[in-house]
């Protein structure tokens, strides 16, 4: 500025002083009007320069203030950064803790499924298993059943020839009783004659006679009861008692409702094998061993 003041000053314009001219008066005058103009629009020129410069000024302050508040918005956007790189680890780490707890549950899930295939397959095998020992029980029972049926049919012809048999025995017995009496008729009488008759007495007195008075005094022998059971008996004409002793009871054959012949025999493989009556060792030592009479 003192630059322009030095270069644009008065004595740029020479005055002209003159005190005894009029013209000099009036040119000064002029002059003076002049210099006042041109100093006004210097004036004019040097305020719109400081206007200029003031802007330029103000320009240049504000790219600072810009610069300023750029740097505060990068710190806050840092910030902002640095939170959601934490809220980001933070959800990462969640995610990774939910894929653990997925992958243990489809783990469990899968082990789960795994049992049970296992288990309906071992349930099928079972079926199949039952199923197996359902048709070998019912053939067994086939089986069975035919068993007891040729066992039936076996021991209604056992009895057949038993009876045959003690008919046929008693014939005999009776004969060979007239036969014998007949033959001591004919024997020498003395010492002889009576050996004879004391081994026919004691013969037909030796066990069957004990026995059938512990079988008559037992209380499960019924006379009626055993030819009301087994008609062929009545039929043959025998005696209830003494057939029950000599075959009835081997056969199975039932003294009374009290006593299972067939059942005693059956479950004392023993007493079977002995061939003994099941009544008269029931009688005689079954009773004091515990066993039972019949099925309980």
């Amino acid at each position: 500025l003192w630059h322009y003041k030095e270069n644009n000053t008065i004595h740029d314009f020479p005055l002209l002083i003159r005190d005894d001219s009029h013209l000099d008066q009036l040119q000064l005058m002029q002059d003076n009007s002049t210099l006042q103009a041109a100093l006004v629009e210097k004036k004019q020129r040097i305020q719109q320069y400081l206007l200029t410069m003031e802007l330029i000024i103000q320009d240049r302050t504000e790219p600072a203030a810009w610069l300023l508040a750029s740097e505060q918005a990068s710190k806050l956007l840092s910030m902002r950064k640095i939170d959601l790189e934490l809220q980001n680890q933070t959800l990462t780490a969640k995610i990774a803790q939910v894929e653990g707890s997925l992958g243990a549950l489809r783990t469990v899930s899968e082990s789960q499924e795994a049992t049970i295939r296992w288990q309906n397959s071992r349930h099928e095998n079972q079926q199949v298993s039952i199923d197996v020992l359902r048709k070998a029980v019912d053939q067994r029972e086939n089986s069975v059943q035919e068993l007891l049926g040729l066992i039936v049919q076996a021991r209604q012809e056992n009895e057949n020839l038993a009876n045959k048999l003690q008919i046929a025995q008693t014939t005999t017995q009776s004969q060979a009783t007239g036969g014998r009496n007949g033959l001591l008729k004919r024997l020498t009488k003395g010492p002889m004659e009576f050996i004879i008759k004391g081994y026919l007495t004691f013969k037909k007195k030796r066990l069957p006679a004990a026995d059938q008075d512990l079988i008559r005094t037992s209380g499960f022998f019924d006379p009626a009861w055993y030819l009301a059971t087994y008609p062929d008996i009545a039929e043959a004409g025998l005696d209830p008692l003494q057939h029950f002793l000599e075959f009835g009871g081997r056969e199975g054959r039932d003294p009374g409702p009290n006593f299972d012949s067939s059942w005693y025999l059956q479950i004392y493989a023993d007493v079977s094998q002995s061939g003994y009556n099941p009544l008269v060792h029931y009688l005689r030592h079954g009773r004091d061993e515990g066993r039972n009479p019949r099925q309980p």
